[in-house]
């Protein structure tokens, strides 16, 4: 039991360790981000016009997927790329989900279980 420092207690047995930062996500230091700007000569990773205005630092192995913030797995992108980047991955992730529900759907032993036969003809219910 951890205690909060007006003495009440706090069960990390439910919610985890709150003090452990082992999955915190860091931010890019200034000397990584200048390192990586030199390296792609102030252009987008993209679409490769000059980065002026909103720099978007972006991790090529999703931090969440266990990419770690190192200069070799981050790349500099506009806010239009940047924008379009995180899209597409929500769109993958979506299609993924779809894919695996229908994938599902389609299996006799799921549909037995669940009581839905099939597709369903609905032509004689006038």
């Amino acid at each position: 039991m951890a205690k909060y420092p007006f003495g009440n207690n706090l069960n990390v047995g439910i919610f985890g360790n709150p003090f452990n930062n082992k999955n915190k996500r860091v931010a890019p230091t200034f000397s990584q981000k200048k390192a990586i700007l030199m390296e792609q000569k102030n252009k987008c990773a993209e679409c490769n016009k000059y980065l002026t205005g909103s720099i978007q630092f972006d991790h090529i192995q999703e931090h969440n997927k266990k990419g770690l913030t190192t200069t070799s797995n981050l790349r500099a992108l506009c806010g239009t790329c940047h924008d379009k980047r995180h899209l597409r991955d929500k769109a993958k992730q979506i299609d993924e989900k779809r894919i695996k529900e229908s994938k599902k759907r389609n299996n006799p032993s799921y549909n037995l279980l669940s009581g839905n036969m099939g597709k369903s003809n609905n032509l004689w219910k006038l």
